[in-house]
């Protein structure tokens, strides 16, 4: 169990720095692209980003089952189970959605929706790493 308890913990990381990059750093830039180049700018940051998450979401999300399937009664795991719950529900119903729409090409609006949306992934990812940290801690030999 404690592999995946710190494979989890490095997965919950990982997305929750990558999380707040795109929050404070790449979805603010995507309205300082100029119009006509932003079509080129989006369809490069959609595929490279899904090559830098994708795979960890997937992964983070395997681990949370099987550590919500080992210790179904931990109320770490289900509040992280939750927290994962709501990342990818919105991931899904709205920061998708939202990537969709600009493909047609720049629109403030909706990257101001896309930054408004994704302050809820970047604070469950952020909740969710403390959330496994502490997990691995309380497995640590003293």
């Amino acid at each position: 169990m404690s592999i995946i308890l710190m494979l989890h913990f490095g997965s919950a990381c990982y997305l929750t720095g990558l999380c707040w990059l795109v929050q404070i750093v790449v979805y603010p830039q995507f309205a300082r692209v100029g119009a006509d180049q932003f079509g080129a700018y989006h369809r490069f940051h959609m595929a490279y980003t899904s090559i830098a998450v994708v795979p960890v979401m997937v992964t983070e999300a395997v681990l949370a089952i099987l550590i919500l399937v080992r210790d179904p009664q931990n109320p770490l795991a289900i509040t992280s189970g939750v927290l994962l719950a709501i990342v990818w529900i919105n991931t899904f119903a709205q920061e998708v959605p939202t990537h969709e729409k600009l493909k047609r090409g720049l629109d403030l609006p909706h990257i101001q929706r896309l930054i408004r949306w994704n302050w809820p992934r970047t604070l469950a990812w952020t909740a969710r790493a403390v959330i496994a940290g502490i997990m691995v801690w309380k497995i640590l030999p003293v």
